[in-house]
C-alpha cells in the first residue's frame, strides 16, 4: 500500500515531465491513447481519483492530489511569477515511482547501428527553457537515485541523455523498487517500447518522446 504522502511524491515525476498543476490537480494533454489508458490503470492500482476526458483528438486526464500542501505551498509548484519550476522541494522527495512516470511521459529510447555496433541511449525531453531548471534535474537524478545523464541542447529543446549503463541502472531500480508497475510496463503496447534493449531500427535524428 502507498501513503498519501508517497503518491502525491510519485505525482511530481509526472508534474515535472508533461504535466500542468491547477488548484490541486496535476493535468495531462496527451494524443497517445496508449500511454493514457496505462497512467489510467496505473492511478486506479494505486488508488488514486482522477478522470478522463477527451477534447477532439486529444485525452485530457485530471488527476487529484492527496494533499494540496505538496503543491500549494510555498511556491512548490509554481513560482513567484505563476511559472512551473522544479523547485527544492519536489526535487528532495520524488520518489521512484515519479522517477518512473517521469520516463514513460517524456523519455525515448534508441537502439541504433553505428559502424557496425549497437548504441543504446535514452534521451528525455525536458518542458523548461532555463538551462538552470535543467541543471536541478540533472542532479537530482544523480543525487536521488544514483543516474548519471548527460544535457544536450537541440533544435531549442533541452535533454537529458542517459547511456546503456545508466539505463539499466535505472531499469533495475523500477524491477526491485515497484515491480508490478515495471511488469505491467513491458506487457503494455508501445509502452513497452520505453524499455526494450533489443536491436532495432530507428531514426535517431528525430528524438522525441512518445
Amino acid at each position: 500500500m502507498i501513503s498519501k504522502k508517497q503518491k502525491d511524491y510519485a505525482l511530481f515525476g509526472l508534474y515535472l515531465s508533461r504535466g500542468t498543476y491547477n488548484n490541486g490537480s496535476v493535468i495531462v494533454y496527451s494524443k497517445n491513447d496508449d500511454y493514457i489508458s496505462f497512467l489510467s490503470y496505473l492511478l486506479s492500482r494505486i488508488k488514486m481519483r482522477f478522470f478522463l476526458k477527451k477534447e477532439g483528438d486529444k485525452n485530457i486526464l485530471v488527476v487529484f492530489v492527496c494533499s494540496k500542501r505538496h503543491f500549494h505551498n510555498y511556491n512548490r509548484a509554481l513560482n513567484e511569477n505563476n511559472e512551473k519550476y522544479p523547485s527544492s522541494y519536489m526535487l528532495r522527495r520524488m520518489n521512484v515511482l515519479g522517477l518512473f512516470l517521469f520516463y514513460i511521459s517524456s523519455g525515448k529510447l534508441f537502439v541504433v547501428e553505428k559502424e557496425s555496433k549497437v548504441y543504446r541511449y535514452a534521451l528525455i525531453s525536458l518542458s523548461f527553457n532555463r538551462k538552470q531548471d535543467v541543471m536541478k534535474i540533472k542532479h537530482m537524478l544523480q543525487k536521488r537515485f544514483g543516474i548519471n545523464s548527460k544535457v544536450i541542447n537541440k533544435d531549442s529543446m533541452f535533454f537529458l541523455k542517459l547511456n546503456a549503463t545508466e539505463l539499466k541502472r535505472m531499469f533495475f531500480l523500477f524491477e526491485r523498487e515497484i515491480p508490478f508497475v515495471y511488469e505491467k510496463a513491458k506487457q503494455t503496447k508501445k509502452i513497452n517500447q520505453k524499455f526494450d534493449l533489443q536491436y532495432r531500427r530507428v531514426n535517431p535524428e528525430a528524438p522525441r518522446a512518445t
